[in-house]
């Protein structure tokens, strides 16, 4: 395996952790949303996401196409029907 080729699978990595951890969030956030509701607490707005991962950005909010991802993209689901809702909005936040 070549260099470009093992930065190419990190990189992989790192996108399909991020799908997972922002599929999570997305979940969390729509059951404390709907306690929300339960409660007469009618949702300010969308919730702010945050991601360190330009990819993981782009292919959860819809704007990027993935390449090599299409077998994780399931991880999306959740998180792009929270977009279409007005239940999240996902920001890029700097690593440093």
């Amino acid at each position: 395996m070549d260099a470009d080729a093992i930065v190419a699978a990190g990189s992989l990595a790192a996108m399909h952790t991020e799908a997972i951890a922002s599929g999570k969030a997305a979940e969390v956030i729509y059951y404390a949303r709907e306690i929300e509701r339960a409660f007469g607490k009618p949702p300010a707005g969308p919730i702010l996401l945050g991601t360190d991962n330009m990819a993981n950005l782009r292919v959860g909010s819809g704007v990027g196409a993935p390449t090599r991802s299409k077998h994780f993209l399931r991880r999306y689901h959740t998180l792009k029907q929270g977009f279409a809702a007005g239940e999240v909005v996902m920001r890029h936040v700097s690593d440093t």
